[in-house]
């Protein structure tokens, strides 16, 4: 499933999420890039997805949409802001993460 595809079921399915991520800058990367699934991150003023492509095109329809809705989540609980910073960044990213995958499974049939 392309990425635009995904996103443009995503806003029907499930608007919550598709609205967040008609603000989002999106980015495709190759399968060599420091990125090697997919990430939510800041480009200046704005959020950026990144995918990879390499691992995206592996992906089932359903994993393409918990993936778009997992860094979603990370954008609404605030995971990017300076209140999540830590002495232990490895622990809290981890942390960050399963917060996120639990609120993704929790609100979808994925």
């Amino acid at each position: 499933m392309t990425l635009e595809k995904a996103l443009k079921e995503l806003l029907i399915r499930d608007p919550f999420y598709g609205i967040f991520m008609l603000g989002l800058n999106k980015r495709i990367v190759s399968g060599d890039h420091e990125i090697q699934t997919a990430a939510v991150g800041l480009s200046g003023l704005n959020y950026t997805l990144y995918i990879n492509e390499d691992w995206w095109n592996k992906l089932q329809d359903a994993e393409c949409q918990a993936v778009i809705k997992h860094e979603v989540g990370h954008l609404l609980f605030f995971h990017l802001t300076d209140t999540f910073k830590s002495d232990y960044p490895t622990i809290m990213n981890i942390a960050m993460d399963q917060w996120s995958r639990y609120a993704v499974m929790y609100s979808c049939n994925c």
